[in-house]
């Protein structure tokens, strides 16, 4: 892994404004059944959803959206590595790297980009920038009791959330995906997608289960209520607060603006596929106005 803290890059603390526009990137993870070829827009329909585009207009010359298979492929599978560094340097390159690429990942999709740094498939350079959203960095903890509490005890009554991020599978519905048993902590934990945290200049993490209770994202806590394992944990409903905060020790802040932020959304919310809540006054659930904020920065 080389690393741009390696040639002796400085990152910014600061909220500063980067006026010039750049590619945007955003790679999602469970959810997509076959590899297709990136997409220039996202519909409402979609991983990200429609919001997304609108609220990074301002900031992205152009927008490419991956679509991989994480039915019955793992994260680390090879060419979703190779996929991601071709279309990445496509977009911008700097001496063989990835160049002034602005990059988005959604859960498995963040591991997917741990994994093509890790082994060297592709190395971003000065320019480059990543922020992660619900990454399950230290597995997830839906995934982890897939079998013994959603598999096959809940899937009639979980059908639609289940079938939506292809989770069980077999004609009893009591096994699991390829691309969900991927990120269990015992699959994350062989290759520790963790080790490219360094790479990283911002992330989100949620913090509850409920969450906007928008659209989809309601069966996000009815999923959660079915997880025996949670304890007092926090969670965003599929990933504990601490499985997605293992890539940096400290300096996190519950604010929209937070390069390192935790957010009172649900792992569904923090696509910004709904939206903003229509009020917001703590200043702690908007996941769009985050995705803007370091979209923001420079």
């Amino acid at each position: 892994l080389i690393t741009r803290r390696g040639l002796g890059v400085t990152m910014s603390m600061s909220m500063t404004s980067y006026t010039a526009k750049r590619p945007c990137l955003f790679v999602g993870g469970n959810g997509y059944d076959k590899d297709e070829s990136p997409k220039s827009s996202s519909g409402e329909y979609d991983y990200w959803g429609s919001y997304i585009t609108g609220k990074l207009n301002n900031y992205c010359s152009s927008f490419k959206f991956i679509r991989r298979d994480f039915k019955s492929k793992p994260w680390t599978e090879s060419n979703h590595a190779k996929h991601f560094c071709d279309t990445a340097k496509g977009m911008a390159s700097s001496g063989g790297n990835i160049g002034s690429v602005l990059i988005f990942t959604h859960g498995a999709g963040s591991l997917l980009v741990a994994n093509a740094l890790n082994t060297g498939r592709c190395a971003f350079s000065s320019s480059t920038r990543w922020y992660s959203a619900n990454a399950p960095f230290g597995g997830m903890e839906m995934a982890n009791r897939g079998t013994d509490d959603l598999c096959p005890d809940a899937y009639s009554a979980l059908k639609d959330i289940l079938d939506l991020l292809y989770v069980c599978k077999g004609s009893h519905h009591d096994d699991l995906h390829t691309g969900i048993e991927a990120v269990q902590s015992s699959y994350t934990s062989s290759y520790t997608p963790v080790d490219a945290a360094s790479e990283l200049d911002g992330a989100l993490c949620g913090d509850d289960a409920e969450g906007l209770y928008y659209s989809f994202g309601q069966y996000v806590k009815s999923v959660d209520n079915q997880i025996s394992s949670w304890g007092s944990s926090k969670r965003d409903g599929f990933v504990k607060l601490w499985q997605c905060k293992t890539v940096k020790s400290g300096g996190w802040s519950t604010n929209n603006l937070a390069q390192w932020a935790t957010l009172h959304v649900n792992f569904a919310d923090g696509t910004c596929r709904f939206g903003d809540p229509y009020s917001d006054p703590q200043g702690n659930r908007s996941p769009c106005s985050w995705y803007q904020a370091m979209a923001a920065r420079a």
